[in-house]
């Protein structure tokens, strides 16, 4: 049952960050905030390629925990953007994150 769920949600996080990589393409100009939240999934991403123990799990788990505060500040910005793409933006950011987050946790009861 774990692996079947690890293995949905393995492609549900292709999904979105195929639809990530896809919207920002299709915007017309990229804040820097953009560009961290890129830099940020890039590395959150490698990580979660290179999970081998309890202890990876762990931190990406915390790297990836609550982030509220950071995705309402994110939310304002683009919120009276010209281009409402990078409010959606947000959306598929935090989701990515939460389904990596997941994964790394699923990998920690599996350890």
């Amino acid at each position: 049952m774990r692996l079947q769920a690890r293995l949905g949600l393995a492609m549900a996080l292709r999904e979105t960050l195929g639809e990530f990589v896809a919207t920002v393409g299709a915007a017309q100009a990229l804040p820097g905030a953009v560009s961290a939240m890129i830099e940020a999934l890039h590395l959150l991403m490698e990580e979660l390629h290179e999970l081998h123990d309890a202890q990876g799990a762990l931190w990406i788990g915390e790297i990836a925990g609550d982030r509220g505060e950071m995705m309402q500040r994110l939310r304002r910005q683009f919120a009276g953007a010209p281009d409402e793409r990078l409010f959606a933006l947000t959306g598929l950011f935090e989701r990515a994150v939460w389904m990596a987050r997941r994964l790394a946790l699923l990998e920690l009861e599996r350890v």
